[in-house]
């Protein structure tokens, strides 16, 4: 049986406690992120183990992604970096890692103006920001509820408004792949696109934003997308390759395929795309990466 560890003492706050708890299940269990390594014990145990938390305990631990939630390679690399790259298959949680990544860039007051593209206004508002079925990856869900930002969809912008958090006056400004000339004109200090392979303007898109990035220290963008044979694509996993690797790479990758997931995922959907797809080479794509 795993050996979790217990709670704090009255010298910790809740937020301590969930993250010496979480820290301590990463280092034991380097394979696996520590809510795998809970799920994995008898119901009574497990039970047992979640009682002895409190309810701001329980709430700390249920928004701390990195050190609990993500699985290893969803986490942002402690290396400086001025491109990430999430290439993964579907289901693999690509978004849900890139807007956490975003989330933290905001919680910890490191940016204050970032940019956020998806591939039209609807995979913007429904799968980057607004809660649209629950455990899903947008802004709007994964943020704690004691400093939600508030979405304005007529501004396009995403606004945290509490003074009591370093992430007071952050902004998140909506953009659609679609218009890349919409990109003419305001500065960011970081990034998320998401689906970059499936815009048709991609290449434009990401020149354009680069004009953008003239704010704050070490701009960084973060891109999430499952693979497709286009050629500003397969330019920028080349020039990532041919990168050295020594701790402060332009452009570093992170690559996942869907059964990474299987335990979010519902079995009969990881039953069909083995059926179906398993060695082809739409199977390569879109599980495999």
């Amino acid at each position: 049986m795993p050996n979790i560890p217990y709670v704090g003492t009255m010298d910790e706050s809740p937020v301590d406690v969930a993250a010496r708890i979480a820290k301590v299940l990463a280092a034991k269990y380097p394979n696996q992120s520590p809510s795998e390594v809970l799920a994995a014990l008898p119901y009574s145990e497990r039970q047992a183990w979640i009682g002895s938390l409190t309810s701001l305990e329980l709430s700390a631990l249920e928004y701390d992604w990195r050190n609990f939630w993500a699985r290893p390679n969803q986490r942002e690399p402690l290396d400086k970096y001025k491109i990430l790259v999430i290439l993964a298959g579907r289901g693999f949680g690509k978004s849900r890692a890139a807007a956490e990544i975003v989330r933290g860039w905001v919680e910890s007051g490191k940016r204050k103006h970032i940019a956020l593209i998806g591939a039209n206004a609807a995979d913007i508002r429904d799968t980057m920001v607004e809660e649209v079925f629950k455990q899903g990856s947008g802004i709007m869900q994964i943020c704690p509820p004691w400093n939600m930002p508030h979405y304005s969809p007529t501004k396009k912008t995403i606004v945290w408004t509490n003074p009591n958090y370093p992430s007071y006056g952050a902004v998140c400004s909506l953009y659609s792949g679609e218009e890349p000339n919409s990109l003419r004109g305001p500065s960011h200090d970081g990034a998320w696109i998401d689906e970059w392979a499936k815009m048709s303007y991609g290449e434009s898109v990401l020149h354009q934003l680069k004009f953008t990035l003239r704010r704050g220290d070490n701009p960084q963008t973060v891109i999430s997308t499952t693979p497709k044979p286009v050629q500003f694509l397969i330019d920028m996993l080349k020039s990532a390759q041919e990168s050295k690797y020594d701790g402060t790479n332009d452009i570093i990758v992170i690559k996942g395929s869907t059964y990474e997931n299987k335990a979010n995922l519902a079995s009969e959907f990881i039953e069909d795309i083995n059926k179906t797809y398993e060695g082809t080479t739409l199977g390569r794509q879109e599980i495999y990466a």
